[in-house]
């Protein structure tokens, strides 16, 4: 009898010892960068014990060296251990004792994996499974990062280009060297436009005078001048629905007294890398819909302009007490 309580002891011993000589290999592996090593060591662990933590390290490695068919077998096998008693956005998986993963992670795997694979119908759905959470976590970067790359896989590199551009702003480093190699290829500007700050920016129109746009003035009661000036302007982008048009401003303008109850768009248009907003008046014939999508760098089918695109605009300067100046652009 006590032969046989020794043997069980002993085989207990020589499994668990087993055991912990795989992890031991497996992180000694990991962190020397030797991933095929750690997934030798992960297929003989998890033969003996499928744990649900080596299952998550071997779809990680071979996510890093491009076995995306095996990581997606093994993301799949996770996914059946996630809980459905919250949202998706607040589902985990408890992969060790110590360690859960958020269930958009793993999706986040599988679209990755799908895209290097080429099944972008596949990325496409989980990029739309995903969507909540990039949202609920204001992550707008990494899900405007993944419609760039969709985008770009189908062809259309105007969408392409203005996803990476919005995802490049957010901060979302990847999106940059998507964003310059489409630029390099299609013409379209490589330098990110920056809104203006506090301070303003000072415009120059085709006269060669200049004024203040832009900047924030402690007091303002009426502009002290008002002129029809032409700016030129590196692109355009859209248009942007306001509510309602400035009355104070618009009793200036010639023939738009009373007009403020009318819907008002405001054209986003680029000059020097700055983003500058002009309003357009109700009946402003510049800018037509063919117009802008020539000068707009977001469609599909943009080409490089043979020359600038120069606006006609009323100028409203403001000027305070301290000699602070601004002004804003009506497109006439």
């Amino acid at each position: 009898m006590k032969k046989i309580v020794l043997y069980f002891t002993l085989l207990t011993f020589s499994l668990y010892s087993c055991h912990t000589d795989y992890k031991s290999k497996i992180d000694n592996a990991l962190q020397n960068g030797y991933d095929e090593l750690a997934i030798n060591y992960l297929n003989k662990a998890i033969e003996e014990a499928p744990t649900l933590e080596y299952l998550y390290m071997r779809a990680n490695c071979q996510m890093r060296i491009g076995k995306y068919e095996n990581a997606l077998r093994d993301f799949t096998r996770l996914l059946q251990y996630s809980s459905t008693e919250m949202q998706e956005i607040d589902s985990y998986i408890n992969i060790s004792k110590d360690s859960s993963v958020n269930i958009n992670s793993i999706y986040e795997n599988q679209l990755s994996a799908y895209y290097h694979l080429g099944r972008i119908d596949s990325a496409e759905n989980k990029l739309i499974q995903l969507s909540s959470y990039f949202d609920y976590y204001h992550l707008y970067g990494q899900k405007d990062y993944w419609n760039g790359l969709i985008a770009k896989e189908k062809g259309n590199m105007g969408d392409a280009y203005c996803y990476f551009l919005n995802a490049t702003k957010e901060g979302y480093t990847k999106a940059l060297a998507e964003l310059k190699e489409i630029a390099k290829n299609t013409g379209r500007p490589s330098e990110i436009p920056l809104e203006i700050g506090p301070a303003g920016i000072e415009l120059q129109f085709t006269d060669g005078t200049k004024w203040g746009f832009g900047k924030q003035l402690k007091e303002i009661q009426k502009p002290i001048k008002v002129e029809k000036k032409r700016i030129i302007v590196d692109y355009v982008r859209e248009y942007i629905l306001m509510n309602f048009l400035n009355k104070n401003a618009l009793k200036y303008i010639p023939g738009m007294r009373n007009k403020e109850k009318q819907a008002a768009s405001v054209c986003l248009a680029y000059m020097h890398n700055k983003i500058i907003r002009i309003i357009k008046l109700p009946n402003s014939k510049q800018l037509t819909n063919t117009l802008l999508e020539k000068y707009n760098v977001c469609l599909n089918d943009y080409t490089l302009p043979d020359k600038p695109l120069i606006l006609d605009v009323w100028v409203l300067k403001y000027q305070d007490t301290q000699g602070e100046k601004t002004c804003e652009l009506y497109l006439i």
